[in-house]
């Protein structure tokens, strides 16, 4: 049974433009649908229409309303069997230019946040250079930049203190049921969190 059609707001990939989307179930996964530059793209939002429905009934917090977000990664450190990302290990990371020239291009459709996310941000060497990036280019008031992840690399205290000396505002951690994770991915998890918090404080 379809789920009724639910009419949002999203992006164009082409030219940023804010465009009226649709979401709608079909055979029990939750898609995006939207029309732009002649083009019409449709997304898979999430595989479980079941478990979309839960989700959508929360509230949450207004940065999710206003922000938006950016890929800076096809790469990804997990294999997740739920995950609907499609990983292309061999694919090329979008240079700092590219990064720079989406968001100034986004600086005028009005969102206030940037989310970076892949599969896993934090696969790049270089993220402390694109988080520099974008508060340079895209936060010249309260605007802010946010990380998505799954927290593994974050065991590395030096590559989150880099991360945040170059401007992170916040992150945004992806846990996972402790029975379904190898110990050693369960500590370094553990151990990013413990990082991510203490560079935090030492930065406010």
């Amino acid at each position: 049974k379809d789920m009724s059609i639910k009419q949002t707001e999203s992006i164009c990939p082409r030219c940023y433009a804010r465009i009226v989307a649709i979401i709608y179930e079909d055979a029990g996964q939750v898609w995006m649908k939207k029309k732009c530059c002649g083009q019409v793209f449709i997304s898979l939002l999430e595989k479980d229409a079941e478990f979309y429905a839960k989700i959508s009934a929360l509230s949450y917090t207004d940065f999710f309303r206003h922000a938006i977000f950016i890929d800076v990664t096809d790469h990804c450190n997990m294999v997740c069997k739920y995950c609907f990302y499609h990983v292309k290990p061999d694919s090329a990371n979008p240079v700092i230019a590219e990064i720079e020239s989406t968001c100034r291009m986004l600086k005028h459709c009005g969102y206030k946040d940037i989310l970076l996310q892949g599969a896993e941000a934090t696969t790049r060497d270089d993220l402390d250079d694109v988080i520099r990036c974008v508060k340079t280019v895209f936060c010249a008031g309260d605007e802010s930049v946010a990380l998505l992840t799954n927290g593994i690399r974050l065991a590395d205290d030096e590559y989150t203190g880099r991360l945040f000396d170059a401007g992170l505002d916040h992150v945004y951690f992806s846990m996972h049921l402790k029975k379904d994770l190898p110990e050693t991915i369960y500590q370094k998890k553990i151990l990013g969190l413990e990082n991510v918090l203490n560079w935090w404080e030492q930065c406010e």
